[in-house]
């Protein structure tokens, strides 16, 4: 009973630093809440909300790590100076945006397409292209009026699921692990005894997180 009442405040230390670290792991913003404006391009809205990991800008672009736990890396240009880009939809396998420019002007906008790849389709555009080298999906539109451009990818069952569910569950399993692995060092350096029993409650107490990391985040989406 003594070994059993000492795993409580054990778990509650696993939970309770394993919501600490989900909780500043990642940044939101709502619908609205940004607006990037680039050298000599065109601005980029958002008129949904959306978390990442992180953002930041290369080479023109406006990248997203983590965009919603469905794309792994992600970035926006509007090329055009007097275009603009709205970001309207966010799924596993499409992305919607609207663009909007002056008549008769062609904008350019790229989306930095990442893991995802080669579209299987993009309507709403004049043309467009696709880089394998620099994974990047170059949209052209002829305006007389703003054009709506769908993105979509084929699904890729594993990959999905390895997006949606696996990393957030390995992710914790790794806080898990690290905090316990700081409990035996401390234990052994302060001469106490390492309850080998307990260890393995911590395991089984890690697993059980992780699979309801798993099916949360899986069904979330």
């Amino acid at each position: 009973m003594k070994r059993a009442k000492g795993f409580y405040p054990l778990l509650l230390i696993i939970v309770f630093t394993s919501l600490i670290s989900f909780a500043f792991a990642s940044i939101s913003f709502d619908g609205g809440g940004i607006i990037y404006r680039g050298a000599n391009k065109g601005d980029i809205f958002f008129s949904v909300d959306y978390g990442a990991s992180k953002m930041y800008f290369d080479n023109g672009f406006l990248m997203i790590n983590n965009l919603n736990g469905l794309f792994s890396s992600i970035g926006f240009s509007c090329d055009t100076a007097t275009a603009n880009m709205t970001i309207t939809k966010i799924k596993a396998d499409e992305l919607d945006y609207t663009v909007n420019a002056p008549t008769d002007v062609t904008s350019i906008t790229k989306i930095y397409a990442g893991s995802k790849g080669l579209p299987s389709d993009l309507s709403g555009s004049t043309s467009w292209s696709y880089n394998s080298n620099l994974k990047i999906v170059t949209v052209n539109v002829l305006h007389q009026s703003p054009s709506n451009i769908i993105i979509e990818w084929k699904t890729d069952v594993v990959q999905d699921w390895i997006i949606k569910a696996y990393h957030p569950a390995v992710d914790m399993m790794g806080v898990v692990l690290l905090i316990m692995a700081t409990i035996v060092i401390f234990s052994v350096l302060q001469g106490l005894p390492v309850d080998m029993e307990l260890i393995v409650q911590a395991v089984l107490a890690t697993i059980i997180l992780s699979l309801g990391i798993y099916i949360l985040t899986y069904f979330r989406f």
